[in-house]
């Protein structure tokens, strides 16, 4: 099998995440099956990355719009979706996977995901931090030979602190929602103080609101206006693909849709 990365190629995360993955691949009993499921993988992350994806799944007859996306989002779903397509369009025989089940499953293969992503976004690129302590992170992290483990251990971090800054949010929001205690949204029970104000919604109300939900996650409407549904959230098409309505605002509009028989 020829190599995956050319030898001028500048080193990611990626790209050593890719190699070691490749590496193990060739040690193992099932080495050939799994090298050509890494080779799908990566061109599939290629296509998405460069726009090949959308140009594909327009000359398919099919709706691209989760390939057009800038910056991209590579990720097991669009990825398995991808694969999707390529297997329709030219048989099971090449394109037997992988699937988005396995990509979700797969703790190595998601690292590879996230780390294209990340490469695709830069998020964890460019970005000079503010704080001491944000510096001295970086410092420390910089020391860290290996381009993988330095994206991992950044990851780590961020997710560390996206989930602090959650928990902020709750806990500064939490006693301005009526009727809800924090208890109650620890323990993923948002709706327990409202349940007795979705009653006054009428079967004709409740119905209008099930069209609204229709109309605001398809996306070949969502597409004429720039945005796109995705993962249970309404957002913008390009740019930073900021929210217009957020996962729990569906999920609240989707418990006001359900008709009482």
């Amino acid at each position: 099998m020829k190599p995956m990365v050319s030898r001028g190629e500048k080193t990611q995360a990626s790209t050593e995440i890719m190699s070691r993955l490749v590496a193990a691949a060739q040690e193992s009993e099932r080495g050939q099956r799994t090298l050509e499921t890494l080779r799908r993988l990566k061109i599939a992350c290629d296509d998405i990355a460069s726009g090949a994806a959308a140009t594909f799944a327009r000359k398919a007859g099919d709706d691209g719009t989760q390939f057009e996306l800038r910056p991209p989002r590579i990720n097991s779903r669009t990825v398995g979706e991808y694969v999707k397509l390529r297997r329709r369009v030219e048989g099971e025989k090449l394109w037997p996977g992988p699937h988005e089940t396995t990509l979700r499953a797969d703790p190595n293969l998601k690292l590879y995901l996230d780390a294209r992503q990340t490469e695709a976004s830069g998020s964890l690129h460019g970005r000079k931090p503010k704080s001491t302590r944000a510096q001295s992170i970086n410092i420390i992290v910089s020391r860290i030979p290996e381009a993988s483990d330095r994206f991992l251990m950044m990851q780590t971090v961020e997710e560390g602190l996206d989930a602090l800054r959650q928990l902020q949010i709750v806990k500064a929001a939490a006693p301005r929602l009526w009727g809800v205690e924090i208890d109650a949204i620890i323990a993923g029970d948002v709706w327990q103080g409202s349940r007795d104000n979705d009653s006054k919604l009428s079967n004709q109300d409740r119905l209008a609101v099930r069209q609204i939900v229709s109309r605001i996650s398809n996306n070949r409407e969502l597409r004429e206006f720039g945005l796109i549904y995705e993962n249970d959230r309404v957002k913008a098409m390009t740019g930073t693909g900021a929210h217009l309505i957020s996962k729990t605002e569906m999920a609240l509009l989707r418990k006001l849709a359900k008709i009482n028989v």
